[in-house]
């Protein structure tokens, strides 16, 4: 699943995609994701 699809069906109203990735606790994989994105 897509992390869109995901945020869609589990998002509060009114919430943005970083109030969700905090509140589902994804910080960590997001750097994580961001770096090696970089990285490439």
């Amino acid at each position: 699943m897509t992390f869109e699809t995901y945020y869609e069906i589990l998002h509060h109203d009114g919430e943005d995609k970083f109030g969700f990735i905090e509140r589902m606790g994804l910080q960590d994989y997001f750097y994580q994701v961001f770096l090696l994105d970089y990285i490439i």
